[in-house]
């Protein structure tokens, strides 16, 4: 999944969970909207940047492994 995606949909979801929230406890749903998009779009950049150090690191260990058998 790239980046984009991954972001936007969690700044997606972030946001109408927010909104729900605020629906259902009778409060102003802007600031919550602001609030949960702008976590969700952060959850969103860790999850990927967090993916992207596991493929790395699995892309060293196989030249690891390819180096020792040669």
């Amino acid at each position: 999944m790239n980046e984009k995606k991954l972001v936007a949909t969690l700044t997606l979801v972030g946001s109408l969970t927010s909104y729900y929230y605020a629906k259902t406890h009778d409060k102003d749903a802007i600031p919550y909207l602001m609030i949960g998009g702008y976590v969700g779009g952060w959850v969103g950049e860790l999850i990927f940047k967090m993916m992207e150090i596991k493929k790395k690191k699995k892309r060293e260990k196989d030249g690891e492994e390819k180096s020792k058998t040669l």
